[in-house]
């Protein structure tokens, strides 16, 4: 192990040890969850909190009108959109919109490296979501938000090294990835009070063999989407092949094809929405 990992590392598990220096999710977005789940709070009150974000705003408008729904004519309004998504997805997208600015770096290879993991993220969770609506009995925004979150530790790492005069390469971010962004990941959804089925996603992401029983959970089209990612990045990553996956098992005709390749073959049919999505989010 190189004397530069070793210092990063130390640095990482300094962060974790002071709980108080992780971020939290910005003061806006716990007002909307709070009034998200207070049954009294009337549409017209969360239209106003909304609105006090624009890009939310606007994220929530394209999201109504975008990919994942097929309307006959576009959104128009913010009150038009949080009647066609409902409640949760509105919770969902507000939660997903706030994690791009969880750190904030001034070294310009570190927004550089914050920005490939985004872009990977963003394209992950996309990639869950249109599974999650053409397979069915999976709430879309509830399957591209557990995506986001299952990862969200590696996002938060690189705040471990704002003070450090030398950038971690991207190899070395990588490994600490694969090391500590799981227990990271973990402490920081606790702390923020998510909900207790995002953090059994996170723990059990990437676990190929998980037996969720014999409907489709969210952790299924999660670990597909996931296995898919891995393979375009590492594609000498050792994974197993697809059809030893627990989630592909559960697909019926005609969703379980295999192109040549042998990924998904839903996937790459419905790759252009996929990337529409994953742009309405940044990536």
């Amino acid at each position: 192990m190189s004397s530069d990992y070793t210092i990063y590392r130390s640095l990482v598990a300094a962060m974790m040890k002071g709980e108080e220096t992780l971020p939290s999710l910005p003061q806006l977005t716990l007002q909307i969850r709070s009034a998200l789940s207070r049954p009294e709070t009337t549409q017209a009150e969360l239209e106003r909190l909304i609105s006090r974000d624009p890009g939310l705003a606007a994220l929530l408008i394209k999201h109504a009108s975008g990919a994942l729904y097929r309307r006959a004519k576009p959104t128009q309004s913010l009150r038009e959109a949080i009647s066609l998504l409902g409640l949760r997805q509105v919770g969902s997208i507000t939660m997903a919109h706030s994690l791009k600015s969880l750190a904030v770096l001034h070294n310009p290879t570190y927004k550089l490296l914050y920005m490939d993991a985004w872009r990977y993220l963003v394209l992950k969770a996309s990639t869950s979501a249109v599974l999650a609506r053409e397979l069915g009995g999976v709430v879309p925004e509830q399957a591209l938000l557990a995506s986001l979150l299952s990862d969200v530790g590696n996002l938060v790492l690189l705040s471990a090294f704002m003070d450090t005069r030398e950038p971690v390469s991207l190899e070395h971010y990588r490994r600490l990835c694969h090391e500590f962004g799981r227990s990271l990941g973990l402490l920081l959804l606790k702390r923020w009070g998510v909900e207790p089925e995002y953090i059994a996603v996170l723990e059990q992401a990437g676990d190929w063999q998980r037996d969720s029983g014999a409907r489709l959970q969210v952790i299924d089209v999660v670990n597909l989407a996931l296995y898919h990612a891995r393979l375009q990045r590492e594609p000498n990553s050792g994974l197993p092949s697809l059809t030893e996956l627990s989630a592909w098992r559960k697909l019926a005709e005609p969703d379980n094809r295999l192109d040549e390749q042998g990924r998904l073959a839903l996937i790459a049919e419905h790759r252009e929405q996929v990337q529409s999505l994953a742009r309405s989010f940044g990536g």
